[in-house]
């Protein structure tokens, strides 16, 4: 086959324009591969911080927990040995005490208002 000047340079140019073609393909390969590497390097590491501070929240809720079973513990402990004793004309619980029984721990209280306006 026989080719001309001006066909020589038609596939001369078309070979240029597939090799930066492939040339560009191939570096917007690597830039992807590069971009996933930063973001899986990234997701990583921000999961990582996620789980440690997961941790350290967990590991505090329970010592508050611990420490306020404990210190609930030591109100019951107390409240046993040492029971409220209550008395005729204590204001407690939003009302003032008409009745106790002997041991002073339940009786009855009267509202200090009326419940309804009327019957």
């Amino acid at each position: 086959m026989n080719l001309n000047p001006s066909s020589n340079k038609v596939i001369i140019l078309i070979l240029s324009f597939v090799m930066l073609f492939v040339s560009m393909t191939v570096q917007a390969r690597d830039s992807l591969e590069a971009l996933r590497t930063d973001l899986n390097t990234e997701t990583t590491s921000r999961t990582n911080a996620d789980t440690a501070i997961s941790n350290q929240v967990s590991a505090e809720s329970t010592a508050r927990i611990n420490s306020d079973t404990s210190i609930q513990n030591q109100i019951t402990t107390i409240n046993q040995q040492f029971p409220r004793r209550h008395y005729v004309g204590e204001r407690y619980a939003g009302g003032i005490i008409f009745y106790v029984d002997d041991d002073g721990q339940h009786g009855l209280i009267a509202a200090l208002v009326d419940q309804s306006d009327g019957i």
